[in-house]
C-alpha cells in the first residue's frame, strides 16, 4: 500500500467519523427535543425564522458557523467579513396555506468593514372575516415586515464582530404595531473550522401600549468545518437543546451544489447552481405544516475587498520604501506596519519591516505625527521640483525644516533647489 492510498483512507475515516459523531449527535438531541415544545408558533420573533436564501435553508438552517454571503446578515452577521464582492440577493418562498415570504439583501464591503441592507416581508391570502354570530364582515389580511441594516469589522485576523438593527412591524386587519431590535454575533476563523455566536434580539424596544408581546433574547451558536473543498459540514444550537439543526453541502462540480438538512421540525434538501458572478439556489423543506419551497438568486458586483487590500497595500509600501530612502524612518514603519496588516503572508513585507524596526527601535514614537507631516511637506516639494515651480518646492521645503530640522534629505532638496533658482 502507498502513502497516497494511506492518505485517502486516514481522509475517508476521518471524514466517515466526523459524520457519525453528527448523526449521533443529531439523535441526541431529537430525543431530547421530544420532551421540549417544538415549532416556533409562540415565539413573536417567529418570523425570523423563515430564512434570508435557498442556500442556508437548504442546509437545515445551520448556517451561523457558514455565514459567508449575505444570507449572513440574517444569520450571523458577524459572517458578512467574508463576503468580498458587492452582492445583491432576492428570495422568493411559497409556504404552507397561501403564504408568501420575499427576502431582500444589498452587502457592500470594505478592506475594513461591511455595510449591509435588507428589507422582509411575510404575507397572507385574502380572509374571510365573520363576527361572533359567524356572519360576513370585511376582508382581512395578516402580514409582517422587516427593514434593517448590518454592519460588520474584525476585531482580530480569525475574530470578527457584527451588528444588526431591525424595524419590525406586524399587521392584522386593522390592527399595528412595530419593534426595533438589534442582534449582535462573532465568528472565529481556525483554518477549516470556524465557530460562531449570535444574540438575536440582544436588545428590543417596544411600545408597550400596543403590544405585551416579549421579543426575549435567543442565543444560537454554529460549528462549522470544511471537511475539503468541495465538502462542508455545519452545525447549530438555538433555545437550548429544544432547537438544534444540521446541515452538508457538497460540491458536486464547481458550478452545481447538492445540500441536505434536518433541525428539530423540519427535513430540507437543495440545489445550487454557481456561475459566478451569479448564483442560484433551490431548497424544498417537509415540516408538519407542510411543504415549503423557496428560491434565491445572488448577484456579485464589481471587485473583492481583496483585490482592494492588495491595492492599498502596495500603495503603502511604495510609500514606505520611499520614505526609509530619503530619511523618515518612522513614517516608513508606519506604512509598512499598515501594508502588511493588510497582506499578513507577505514575506517581503516581514523582511523589510524587519530591517526599519532595528532602526526606528532607537527612536522616539512620539515623533511620528511631527514625522508624517514633515514627509507631507518633502513629497509636495518633491512634485514642485518635478513641475519646475521652484518657488513653490522652496516653500514646502521650508515648510518641512521647521518641523524635522534634522533630516538630511530636506537639505539635500533644498540645495538642489537653489541651484536650480540661480540658474
Amino acid at each position: 500500500m502507498n502513502l497516497g492510498t494511506i492518505q485517502e483512507s486516514a481522509l475517508n475515516m476521518t471524514i466517515f467519523r466526523y459524520i457519525v459523531t453528527i448523526c449521533m449527535a443529531i439523535q441526541i438531541l431529537h430525543a431530547c427535543s421530544a420532551f421540549a415544545a417544538s415549532g416556533d408558533g409562540g415565539r413573536a420573533d417567529a418570523f425570523y425564522n423563515y430564512g434570508a436564501g435557498a442556500r442556508s435553508l437548504g442546509m437545515g438552517k445551520a448556517f451561523v458557523a457558514v455565514a459567508d454571503s449575505a444570507e449572513a446578515m440574517y444569520w450571523n452577521p458577524a459572517g458578512l467579513m467574508q463576503v468580498e464582492k458587492m452582492e445583491l440577493s432576492t428570495l422568493s418562498s411559497e409556504l404552507f396555506y397561501g403564504y408568501k415570504f420575499n427576502y431582500h439583501g444589498f452587502v457592500w464591503p470594505m478592506p475594513d468593514q461591511v455595510f449591509a441592507f435588507h428589507s422582509a416581508a411575510l404575507t397572507s391570502p385574502t380572509f374571510e372575516g365573520r363576527d361572533s354570530q359567524n356572519n360576513l364582515t370585511s376582508s382581512f389580511n395578516d402580514s409582517k415586515s422587516s427593514l434593517g441594516g448590518s454592519f460588520a469589522t474584525k476585531l482580530s485576523p480569525a475574530l470578527s464582530l457584527g451588528i444588526n438593527y431591525k424595524k419590525f412591524t406586524r399587521s392584522l386587519a386593522s390592527y399595528t404595531d412595530d419593534v426595533t431590535l438589534i442582534d449582535g454575533g462573532v465568528l472565529y476563523y481556525m483554518d477549516r473550522l470556524r465557530v460562531g455566536l449570535t444574540a438575536m434580539n440582544l436588545v428590543a424596544m417596544t411600545d408597550v401600549t400596543k403590544t405585551s408581546d416579549k421579543f426575549d433574547m435567543n442565543l444560537r451558536a454554529g460549528v462549522a468545518y470544511q471537511i475539503n473543498d468541495n465538502f462542508l459540514l455545519a452545525f447549530d444550537l438555538g433555545d437550548g437543546l429544544s432547537h438544534w439543526f444540521a446541515g452538508t453541502e457538497f460540491m458536486l462540480h464547481p458550478a452545481i451544489a447538492l445540500r441536505g438538512g434536518v433541525n428539530y421540525d423540519e427535513f430540507t434538501w437543495g440545489v445550487g447552481l454557481n456561475l459566478d458572478p451569479f448564483y442560484a439556489d433551490y431548497s424544498d423543506g417537509s415540516m408538519e405544516l407542510g411543504h415549503a419551497s423557496r428560491f434565491s438568486i445572488r448577484f456579485k458586483i464589481g471587485g473583492s475587498t481583496h483585490e482592494q487590500k492588495q491595492q492599498i497595500a502596495a500603495q503603502l509600501n511604495e510609500t514606505g520604501i520611499h520614505a526609509y530612502q530619503n530619511g523618515f524612518f518612522l513614517t516608513s514603519h508606519y506604512n509598512l506596519a499598515k501594508a502588511l496588516e493588510l497582506e499578513p503572508d507577505n514575506a517581503k513585507l516581514k523582511v523589510r519591516l524587519d530591517k526599519i524596526q532595528r532602526v526606528v527601535s532607537i527612536m522616539s514614537m512620539s515623533d511620528l505625527e511631527k514625522e508624517m507631516k514633515a514627509y507631507e511637506f518633502f513629497k509636495k516639494a518633491e512634485e514642485a521640483y518635478k513641475q519646475a515651480n521652484f518657488s513653490e518646492a522652496q516653500n514646502q521645503i521650508e515648510r518641512a525644516l521647521k518641523i524635522y530640522p534634522d533630516n538630511p534629505s530636506l537639505f539635500i532638496m533644498q540645495q538642489k533647489i537653489a541651484e536650480k533658482q540661480g540658474q
